[in-house]
């Protein structure tokens, strides 16, 4: 979902405009970093790594924080980084309860 958002984002051409336009590439590449260790956690952790979770936990979290910090750069609608906040927050619960249940 990451990719396909930025994806979709690069192709708008109204956000490359502008001095900040620039930054597009730099933030969509975080976003992609972000993205792709998100990808290979959660293969490791659907393989039974708990370090995996975590990772996937962390990456989630550390994406809410990126997209709140370029904010300040690029436009970024607040009711998207609320929903966005609200479906991290569902899934670190989430994943937090399980990794707490099977370490049990």
């Amino acid at each position: 979902m990451d990719v396909a958002a930025l994806a979709i984002l690069i192709a708008r051409p109204a956000l490359s405009e502008g001095h900040r336009g620039g930054l597009l590439p730099v933030v969509a590449s975080s976003f992609a970093v972000v993205a792709v260790v998100t990808l290979v956690a959660v293969i490791l952790a659907w393989r039974g790594s708990r370090a995996g979770a975590w990772t996937v936990l962390v990456a989630r979290v550390v994406r809410v924080a990126m997209w709140g910090a370029w904010g300040a750069l690029v436009q970024v609608q607040a009711s998207a980084l609320a929903g966005h906040a609200v479906v991290t927050a569902l899934v670190v619960i989430l994943l937090a309860r399980g990794l707490s249940r099977s370490a049990r």
